[in-house]
């Protein structure tokens, strides 16, 4: 039974990799539902974030494939129930209409939002997390 998952694969950042990962699903007939790029924390190696609708076992061989590529360091995969997810919101706003206005000091009071940044030109503020892990 298909079901949604996540891969994500911590490789080096080599030209020509994230064609010959798409070759892998295109060869299989996998339909890749979103496809994510970005360096991870560790520089020089990049991590690709791949969403798809796929068996558990195709997700397995799919694992094992990207893994075999030169550049590839480790894949691994998650359903979704197995994820927990964080939504982030930044406001930036200009510091002399913070420093003027006491609206912003009853915001961070009131809904516990607290100061990110703050710089002469601008200061950015972030409102409490909020964590969702999908429901089972």
């Amino acid at each position: 039974m298909k079901q949604d998952y996540t891969l994500t694969v911590y490789a080096e950042d080599q030209v020509g990799l994230l064609s010959r990962i798409a070759i892998i699903f295109s060869r299989r007939k996998i339909n890749i539902d979103s496809l994510n790029t970005c360096p991870s924390e560790i520089e020089g190696i990049h991590r690709f974030t791949i969403l798809i609708s796929e068996t558990d076992e195709v997700v397995k061989k799919l694992c094992r494939q990207i893994e075999k590529q030169v550049e590839v360091l480790k894949a691994y995969y998650h359903t979704n129930n197995e994820i927990v997810w964080q939504e982030l919101a930044l406001f930036k706003l200009p510091t002399q209409q913070v420093a003027e206005k006491m609206i912003v000091e009853r915001v961070l009071r009131e809904y516990g939002a607290r100061v990110v940044v703050i710089r002469n030109d601008y200061t950015i503020l972030s409102p409490p997390a909020k964590q969702k892990k999908p429901v089972s």
